[in-house]
């Protein structure tokens, strides 16, 4: 779907991350002790974290400029979700689809308009924050038709509103999290990274 020429959609997930019987394991870390001393100053800040880690309001302008550039906005993440109906996502039909990819946008704009970059959460504009065990989910039964055809329709949708640049794309958050982001199994997960990453190649 999305070309190589499309500027550039970056895949972000558990790289270095494997889920085993639903518990993320990963490299062991090293009993290093840091220690930091207030008194002393090891250089000026360069606000490598500043951002929003979920959502934007998206009226423009609702939050002054200053706001912004005074913690010098590097990044932000969203897609739209806890919004309620009439915007609760893809699964709830075309036009609630269509009101959490505009709030994701905004949000895109917002981020773009301070230089700052961009992640989109698809499984919120897909609308996991609403489902539950019964609903329906990516892969449910071997189907994978209508999360194709999600996909198909969210790439195609960012690149005719030229929201790829700067953009990355987090393929499903916390999976490892049954009760609320993945209520199926371990394998159908994988199998969605792994349709999702060679799609979006």
């Amino acid at each position: 779907m999305a070309s190589t020429t499309a500027t550039r959609l970056l895949l972000v997930g558990l790289a270095s991350t494997t889920l085993v019987a639903g518990k993320p394991t990963g490299p062991k870390h090293s009993n290093i002790t840091a220690s930091v001393n207030p008194k002393k100053s090891t250089g000026k800040p360069e606000h490598l974290a500043s951002g929003m880690i979920y959502g934007i309001p998206d009226q423009p302008n609702q939050i002054p400029d200053h706001f912004y550039t005074d913690i010098a906005f590097r990044f932000g993440r969203a897609g739209g979700a806890q919004l309620n109906a009439p915007a609760r996502g893809w699964i709830w039909g075309q036009s609630e689809y269509e009101a959490r990819l505009n709030s994701t946008l905004s949000n895109y704009e917002t981020c773009r308009k301070y230089g700052a970059e961009f992640q989109i959460l698809p499984h919120d504009i897909w609308g996991t924050d609403r489902t539950n065990s019964s609903s329906v989910w990516p892969g449910d039964n071997g189907d994978w038709t209508d999360y194709d055809l999600f996909l198909d329709t969210l790439l195609d949708d960012l690149k005719s509103r030229d929201a790829v640049n700067g953009t990355y794309f987090e393929i499903w958050n916390e999976p490892d999290l049954p009760d609320i982001f993945w209520q199926r199994s371990q394998q159908q997960w994988l199998d969605l990274y792994i349709r999702t990453h060679k799609r979006i190649r």
